[in-house]
């Protein structure tokens, strides 16, 4: 059975999983190894996110956040993002509404426009800080030469935002929260959370919500590529995770193949034919390269080889 197909038969699988907020009632405190929502009316987790930046806020050191976040790096790097995060079976889902090519243009564009969303949400909270977030993130991005370093500025202005305005700033703008928690409750006001959908929270919600979408139109899993921050921090695992791409030197011909294993990858890796682990931060071990290389060069597997 080829890799993609049975990578989807896993994310539907976990899929109950992550919501089995319908058969378990209220937290049962454990986190989840992928962004995912905890005011969504069917989850029972903890999103890592959330948590650290609810520690930050209230001047505690996430130790229990941090070390779920350091087992899932260290066993499987960004794996999870592919294999287990609802979020990432929904961009999988919609993959085909990608029409143009990617425009670094319309990127930024679109990054621009989260940012201005992000300080708009901490300006509602601390004006003086809404401005100083904005000021700091805009130069940030327009000294960026590479986006995919994006999700890194949002990680360091989530964290950041956590400690000047004391909230949970990131959870207001983000995408994964409006699709699990905002709709769902404005669809359903008996599900027992009020919305003003008319109110500023709701609209900005509804605004990442869409920018997240029409991402997709310019970059497969735009929101992991370039936004995601728990899609960072687990990227910086790569390195060191027992999960691992492994391309053989011998069997690769990029010439003969065309690359094909940098077009079949959604996340835009482009040094796979050139190493022979390929430890990108952006890697998500999802195999779609591996079933794409027609010299059977790649492979995925567990190793504590470095």
């Amino acid at each position: 059975m080829r890799l993609p197909r049975i990578r989807r038969i896993v994310q539907f699988c976990v899929l109950p999983i992550a919501y089995i907020g319908f058969i378990v009632p209220g937290i049962v405190h454990f986190v989840w190894p992928s962004i995912h929502c905890y005011a969504c009316p069917l989850s029972a987790w903890i999103c890592p996110i959330g948590a650290m930046q609810n520690f930050v806020k209230e001047g505690r050191f996430p130790f229990f956040v941090l070390g779920t976040m350091f087992g899932a790096g260290v066993g499987f790097g960004r794996a999870v993002c592919a294999w287990v995060c609802p979020f990432g079976l929904l961009n999988d889902i919609l993959a085909g509404i990608s029409r143009f090519r990617t425009r670094l243009r319309v990127v930024e564009l679109l990054l621009a426009v989260f940012l201005a969303l992000f300080s708009l949400s901490a300006a509602l909270v601390d004006l003086r800080a809404g401005v100083a977030i904005a000021l700091f993130s805009f130069f940030a991005l327009f000294a960026i030469k590479r986006f995919y370093l994006f999700k890194y500025l949002v990680l360091v202005v989530t964290v950041g935002a956590a400690i000047v305005c004391a909230d949970t700033i990131f959870c207001k703008v983000c995408a994964v929260a409006t699709f699990e928690a905002s709709l769902p409750y404005a669809i359903s006001p008996s599900a027992g959370i009020p919305v003003e959908v008319l109110g500023a929270p709701f609209l900005i919600h509804l605004a990442v919500g869409v920018l997240a979408i029409v991402g997709l139109l310019w970059a497969r899993r735009f929101w992991c590529r370039y936004i995601c921050p728990f899609g960072a921090i687990l990227g910086l695992a790569n390195r060191f995770s027992v999960l691992r791409l492994m391309r053989d030197p011998q069997k690769c011909n990029p010439k003969t193949c065309r690359s094909a294993c940098i077009r079949a990858c959604s996340m835009g890796v482009t040094s796979i034919p050139r190493l022979k682990s390929v430890d990108s931060t952006d890697c998500i071990r999802c195999g779609d390269c591996v079933d794409a290389c027609p010299n059977r060069a790649l492979r995925l597997r567990f190793s504590l080889k470095r």
